[in-house]
């Protein structure tokens, strides 16, 4: 079965978008699903399957918090300033 054909805008409020914006549901367990769900913008993805999509800054965020996390379970750390140092960036 072969995945539709993204037309250039939000199938649900008819946005303009360009492919790198355009958010299509994945089912890993049925191609099928994966095939025929709609390509939306953010807001309607969020929407119709009310799940929120995290911004670059927050993914970046996830990402060092993680890294730092890891960096003082391997390094065993325990100074005070790396747990302030993931407490500020949480918090940004």
């Amino acid at each position: 079965m072969k995945r539709r054909k993204f037309l250039g805008h939000c199938d649900k409020c008819k946005k303009s978008l360009c492919e790198e914006h355009a958010y299509s549901y994945v089912d890993g367990n049925n191609i099928a699903i994966t095939n025929n769900s709609p390509y939306l913008c953010k807001n309607c993805y969020e929407e119709k399957y009310n799940e929120k999509i995290k911004s670059d800054i927050e993914c970046f965020k996830s990402k060092l918090v993680n890294d730092l996390l890891n960096i003082k379970i391997r390094e065993h750390i325990e100074t005070i300033k790396i747990d302030n140092l993931i407490s500020y960036v949480e918090n940004l």
